[in-house]
């Protein structure tokens, strides 16, 4: 009680300020023409599948939907759960196809976005690592489903309506650079998780003040869009609608470069940090697989002296029972032999 209370001294942050990172974002995803394309295409692609899965998107579904991971989570969640209610097959059909659009889309931002930050501007290197980073993406898109559909009926039975807000900011704080490890590392998808929760929890506030400032932005956001554009969702959204949907991209992009401008500022730290780490797991291991065998080992060793032992005395028994028998038949064989008395006495008992 007496650490949890007590003052606490200022750790200081290894992240680079927010004004910075929001300008290197900004820099990143206005100064390449194809990486805005590609976020323009892929909010069209997306809004395409969700039309043709007949769940067509609202304004503020228009907002959310290149959001990073897991402000997206939702809108699936919802497809996944109406398509459950008729077919199961379906359901898992439609999961794959987002899994794989979202892997395509996301990994191919996050590709542009790194190698804009680093100078790197050839779209050939993008084509040739893009297969790779698209699954350990879709494998990050299946962990956040996953801990979504799991998880939020736990939360929501202690913390009610607030549960989806409180799941969205841990997973967006926790899960936010998964992405952009995948893109720079070219790691698989357990890797890029794993080295992504360590990167969010380096000390220091300022991962949560960026989190948090971008997750009221696209939250405002999305309730200014249906103010502006009205409840109702048409099959096709209109100019304003697709205006600031468009502005929300590119928001959404912004963001994603802040998150790999703070990763090339940490990725050193964080990298030796999960080697360490990794390390000390398999010398655990092998310790472990050690001590499950030494005593195996130690009993065949304390065995075979006692079955030694024991062997030793039952021989020294059957000698004894041996050397009296001997001894008997030899008394009773000279008796015999000696008297007439004894051979007298012997025919007189088979008789």
């Amino acid at each position: 009680m007496g650490r949890a209370l007590g003052p606490r001294r200022a750790v200081a942050s290894p992240f680079p300020p927010l004004g910075e990172s929001l300008v290197r974002g900004a820099l990143a995803a206005g100064g390449s023409p194809v990486l805005l394309a590609t976020a323009f295409l892929g909010l069209l692609a997306l809004w395409g599948g969700f039309t043709l899965l007949d769940a067509a998107l609202s304004a503020q579904g228009m907002v959310y939907v290149m959001g990073l991971p897991p402000v997206h989570v939702p809108l699936d969640v919802g497809v996944v759960q109406s398509m459950l209610r008729t077919s199961s097959t379906l359901a898992l059909v439609s999961v794959l196809a987002l899994g794989t659009g979202r892997g395509l889309i996301l990994g191919a931002l996050a590709i542009l976005v790194h190698d804009g930050l680093r100078g790197n501007t050839d779209p050939s290197a993008v084509l040739r690592r893009l297969p790779r980073v698209a699954v350990s993406v879709f494998g990050v898109y299946g962990a956040e489903v996953g801990l979504f559909l799991f998880l939020l009926l736990f939360v929501q039975a202690i913390l009610g309506p607030a549960a989806v807000l409180l799941m969205l900011v841990l997973g967006l704080h926790f899960l936010g650079f998964a992405p952009v490890v995948a893109a720079a590392e070219g790691v698989p998808a357990g890797a890029a998780l794993r080295i992504g929760f360590r990167a969010g929890r380096l000390p220091g506030a300022r991962h949560l003040t960026l989190v948090l400032a971008y997750f009221a932005v696209v939250l405002y956001a999305g309730v200014g869009a249906t103010a502006a554009a009205g409840e109702a969702a048409p099959a096709t959204p209109s100019i304003l609608t697709w205006a600031i949907a468009l502005l929300a991209t590119f928001g959404h992009v912004v963001m994603l470069g802040a998150l790999a401008h703070r990763w090339d500022a940490v990725r050193d730290r964080v990298l030796a940090e999960d080697g360490r780490r990794q390390e000390e797991r398999r010398a655990a291991r092998g310790r472990g697989r050690g001590r499950r065998s030494a005593p195996s080992r130690k009993a065949s060793s304390r065995d075979t002296p006692s079955q030694t032992v024991a062997g030793k005395a039952q021989g020294k028994v059957v000698d004894k029972a041996s050397s009296r028998r001997t001894s008997r038949t030899g008394s009773s064989t000279k008796a015999g032999k000696g008297s007439p008395k004894g051979r007298g006495s012997r025919r007189g008992k088979r008789r």
